[in-house]
């Protein structure tokens, strides 16, 4: 309720005062105005609530984005190291049998060595005695000296031969003869050696010979150490057996043995 005062006339001495009801165009406002308030609060709080809802949405999308992005990142990662176990089993299998391999052509090689090896042995063992292989090197220059014997002997891995029995001088003797025919005769270089002051021949191991067949006019005492095997294409006895002579004295060939 509102009260209001006013004089009337100009020169009156009375106040007159009215009592009245505000109308109902000012309540309307005043309510107006109050819903105009309270639908600005709510639509402050249906802002800061939006606000925050977007937040939040915004935040369940960025780690539902950065969730994918590492599991896409594991899984590129896991399927890398699938295929880097792949290759390391691929190469590992590789290694194995390229290890298969390499024995197999290593254990071949071995074999093909043996082989070669065998087949110069044959080549050049032209006679065999007791596991023993035999064979003729001729003189390089036409004649050879005691002391270069054992040379051309050990070029092909051997060395002098022995006389060990009756019937391996008769094989020697006889193997020797067949070049005979060649040139009427020919003699070679022994492993053997003599010592005139015991009147004893002895081995290239040291032991003593069980076996000896002289040529005629042998052994000399004169003469040195060195023993040779002479051989004939004819019966000539003088011309047959084994002789010592000087380490400088040269003959035909050398009989090695390995």
């Amino acid at each position: 309720m509102l009260l209001s005062c006013f004089i009337t006339g100009k020169h009156s001495r009375f106040k007159m005062c009215y009592k009245f009801e505000p109308s109902d165009v000012d309540g309307q406002q005043a309510a107006a105005q109050r819903r105009q308030k309270q639908t600005k609060r709510r639509n402050n709080c249906t802002a800061a609530i939006c606000v925050i809802g977007i937040s939040a949405f915004a935040y369940i999308v960025i780690s539902l984005v950065l969730i994918t992005a590492n599991f896409r990142e594991q899984s590129n990662i896991k399927r890398a190291l699938n295929n880097q176990s792949r290759k390391v089993g691929e190469v590992e299998n590789y290694v194995a049998i390229n290890k298969k391999q390499f024995v197999k052509l290593k254990d071949s090689q071995k074999k093909a060595f043996h082989r070669i090896k065998r087949m110069k042995d044959e080549y050049y063992c032209q006679l065999r005695y007791r596991y023993k292989c035999y064979w003729i090197e001729p003189a390089e220059y036409g004649y050879l000296s005691c002391a270069d014997a054992p040379r051309i002997c050990s070029a092909r891995g051997g060395t002098l031969a022995n006389v060990y029995s009756r019937n391996h001088y008769y094989m020697l003797f006889g193997f020797l003869k067949i070049f005979a025919f060649n040139y009427g005769w020919i003699d070679a270089w022994l492993g053997m050696t003599y010592d005139s002051k015991t009147n004893s021949t002895m081995l290239s191991t040291g032991r003593q010979a069980r076996y000896t067949k002289w040529n005629w006019n042998y052994p000399n005492n004169t003469l040195g150490g060195c023993i040779g095997l002479r051989a004939s294409a004819g019966r000539n006895i003088g011309l047959n057996g084994m002789l010592n002579q000087d380490p400088s004295h040269e003959l035909w060939a050398a009989i090695c043995e390995k």
